[in-house]
């Protein structure tokens, strides 16, 4: 409904398509890095053309952006932003930015000094000046949100679980590299999707179901009224009432859309208008 209102965003996903569980996983399948990496990418943004999701106006995988975040590190490490496991970790040492925090945490003595870049065995990973590795989490998503979106982003989103440590570092880095409270305007964070007990949905604990296994039962809106039947800053349960209450919901939206869009078409041979009322009703 933006784009019709004339409000034309720019949106960036980012990808990490190398960290350990990915190497982890393509040892395991006797796969290449980028094998196993375009598989679940792909099988991601297929989801998401089957819940009617536009697609971002940017897609940055990490091993297409590496002289951005490059960039960074070296940066950092220039102005005296890091120090150095004795593993060979480059890491940022927050005990010089206590006081470039966002949400709090870094205050309250919580923050760790977090990797930027850790070294990797050659095979399974992307050649630098600080040796062969893989980049931290915090700076690939910072410098290549900057990169597409520029110096300043209008709103980061990510589920409540980043906000400490992801999206602390992040704002870290950001404060370091453009000046305190220059990189982000605001974040807003999503709320988790449990099971009927209150535990999150997650591979680790095998209590999710996946899209394409729901979609074999309902249709994309049914989902997007389940998830919508929460406030997106909150989490929500998913259990089989409110799998039926969504469906139920769905199918009376249906037929007083079909019974509008009769209404408006009753005794009319001419093709309405593109930005007729039909058009606006057929977007659900």
């Amino acid at each position: 409904m933006v784009f019709r209102l004339g409000v034309h965003p720019i949106v960036a996903f980012g990808v990490t398509d190398i960290d350990d569980k990915i190497i982890q996983k393509s040892i395991s399948l006797k796969e290449t890095v980028h094998e196993v990496a375009e598989y679940y990418t792909n099988s991601f943004f297929q989801d998401l053309r089957r819940l009617n999701v536009k697609p971002p106006t940017h897609i940055a995988r990490v091993t297409e952006n590496t002289n951005c975040i490059f960039d960074d590190i070296e940066y950092l490490y220039s102005n005296g932003r890091t120090t150095t496991d004795t593993d060979g970790t480059l890491r940022f040492d927050i005990c010089r930015h206590l006081s470039n925090h966002k949400f709090g945490y870094f205050q309250k003595g919580e923050g760790q000094n977090f990797a930027l870049w850790r070294p990797r065995l050659s095979e399974f990973s992307i050649p630098s000046p600080w040796g062969d590795g893989i980049p931290g989490w915090h700076i690939e998503c910072f410098s290549m949100a900057k990169r597409f979106l520029g110096k300043e982003l209008d709103l980061h989103f990510g589920g409540c679980d980043l906000k400490y440590p992801h999206h602390e570092n992040e704002m870290a880095i950001g404060n370091s590299i453009l000046g305190d409270g220059k990189w982000c305007n605001g974040f807003y964070h999503i709320g988790l999707v449990e099971d009927d007990s209150g535990e999150k949905m997650s591979k680790s604990q095998n209590n999710f179901t996946t899209i394409r296994e729901f979609l074999e039962s309902y249709s994309p809106n049914v989902l997007r009224l389940l998830l919508l039947s929460s406030q997106p800053h909150r989490s929500i349960k998913i259990n089989t009432d409110k799998i039926n209450f969504a469906a139920n919901l769905n199918s009376r939206l249906e037929s007083a859309r079909r019974e509008i869009v009769k209404t408006l078409t009753a005794g009319t041979k001419e093709a309405l208008p593109s930005d007729s009322s039909v058009e606006l009703i057929n977007l659900y």
